[in-house]
Parts: C-alpha cells; structure tokens; sequence
C-alpha cells in the first residue's frame, strides 16, 4: 500500500499531522473492528486500516515532501459521481459501507429482537421491527426510570414513518442524546471537534437543554422546518441535523420524487423551487 492508497482510506489529507491520522484510523475502525463485526470482510478491513496508519506514520515530515498538486479548476462529470458515492468518512464506497451497517444491525438484531422482526427477507436490507415494537428501536439502560425518561423523549405521533427500522436516524438521535441528557453527560460533546477543528458543540459545558423535532417558522413556509435535535445553551443554540446511512446531505428533497412516492403528491416541487403542491411563489430556500 502507498502513501496516496493510504491517505485514501483513511479519508486525510496530504501532510496530515500524526494526531490527524490517529483520529482517522480511530473513526475507521470503530466501524471495521472484528471485536465489534463478525466477519472476514471486517477483518480484511481492519488489517487495510492498520496498514494504512502505518504508512502515514512512517511518512517523512510534511515540510519534505513533494506540495499537493494544484488544483483543477472543474471536475469532470465521473470524478463528481465517483465522488459522491464515498460512505461517510470511512474509506469504504457506498456500498461496502452499507453492507457493512447491514451485516451489523442483523447480527444485533437476530439477538436481542428476532422475535420482534417483520419476517421480511434480509438481503440488501436492514431488519424492520413489527410497528407494534417500533419502541423498542430506541435503546435504554436496564434502569427502569432512565429507560422510561429516554423511551418518552420523542411521542409516538412525533416518530417518522420508517421510525421502526433499525436503519432509521431518528430513533438513533433518541437514543444517544436522551442518553447523554438523562445521565447528565452532555458535558462529553465538549470533546468532538468539527471537521475545522473547532468544538463541534460547544467549547464548555452548562445547563442544556435538550429539544427533538423542533419546528423554525421563521423561514415562512407553508409547513414549519423541523431540526432533529435543538440544544439551548445560556450563550448559544446548536442544531443538529442526524445522518446515520446517508452519503451527503444539505439539499432538499423535494425535487427528486417521483410519482408513486409516498409524499409525492403533498411535497412535490418542479426543481426550480417555485411550484410545489400548488405553490406559486418562491420558496424560503432561494
């Protein structure tokens, strides 16, 4: 494995620092690890991980080799779809890194729930528990007043409509910031930085409070838009939007459905962001 297949899979840039390799390797092999992935694809990809890292690391310092090549100034239309089928931050393509999350939610699943399971088939899927389970795809501590605390977090009539698949990123967010609050652990956000090496949510702790499905009116929308998780803070607000199997984010919707989808009818919009579901003006986001 060279430096650039390396610098690859670990999703760093040219000249990383040891500590940025280092947290690169951490955030890939907390999805590859075999401790935690049955399989000889997760071992594979573990051993591809501690390669890379060593490579890196063996590197020269950054003031001694070769500087990056100048940038082109367009991307061509396949390096852009290349592009965007990378899974999230992970080395892996979109596909590795959903078989894997796959592989992984079945083996949780047919262990803790397999009675609780629609019956339907498992490849190219992830497990769906029967609607009338739905609750139990937020995950609680033995605790029987936390367990409820964190269960009721998000009401039944809030839940989105695939809310009892294992795939599903509200019941995630419910069960790892309502975790976080009812421990009074919200402290340890402190220590995840953003991609720019600022406090992703804040650089102290404090008195927090923590909000699910939290609707803005402010943009004048026919509906409210609604953040996933909303924390207040005394000096400041942080929204948080939750992914967890998506390769990209930030666009709307809307302008790719299509007819037979499920909102197709109540959401649709013509992809200039004028008409949508009889809307005839502008809408917020131009």
């Amino acid at each position: 494995m060279d430096y650039e297949q390396a610098r690859e899979l670990l999703g760093v840039q040219r000249g990383a620092s040891e500590e940025e390799i280092k947290r690169a390797w951490h955030r890939l092999m907390r999805t590859v690890h075999p401790d935690l992935h049955d399989g000889p694809e997760a071992t594979r990809l573990a051993q591809m991980a501690n390669q890379a890292k060593g490579v890196l690391l063996s590197e020269p310092p950054a003031a001694e080799r070769p500087p990056d090549p100048p940038p082109r100034s367009r991307s061509r239309p396949h390096q852009r779809e290349r592009a965007s089928k990378k899974g999230p931050r992970s080395g892996l393509d979109e596909k590795q890194y959903l078989d894997l999350v796959f592989r992984t939610l079945w083996d949780w699943a047919e262990r803790h729930c397999a009675g609780n399971l629609d019956g339907r088939r498992r490849e190219g899927r992830p497990p769906v528990l029967r609607r009338e389970f739905a609750g139990r795809n937020v995950l609680v501590p033995p605790n029987g007043a936390h367990a409820d605390a964190i269960r009721e977090a998000i009401a039944p009539k809030q839940r989105h409509r695939w809310f009892h698949s294992l795939r599903s990123s509200q019941a995630l967010k419910q069960s790892v910031f309502e975790a976080a609050r009812v421990f009074g652990r919200l402290g340890v956000l402190k220590e995840i930085p953003a991609e720019c090496g600022r406090p992703a949510f804040f650089a102290a702790g404090g008195d927090w409070n923590v909000e699910y499905e939290h609707a803005v009116g402010t943009l004048n929308e026919r509906r409210p838009t609604i953040i996933d998780v909303l924390l207040d803070g005394p000096r400041r607000r942080v929204a948080v939007e939750c992914k967890f199997m998506e390769t990209e984010f930030g666009r709307c919707s809307r302008p790719a459905l299509k007819p037979g989808d499920f909102s197709y009818d109540r959401q649709r919009c013509d992809g200039n962001y004028r008409v949508q579901a009889g809307r005839r003006e502008r809408c917020a986001l131009t």
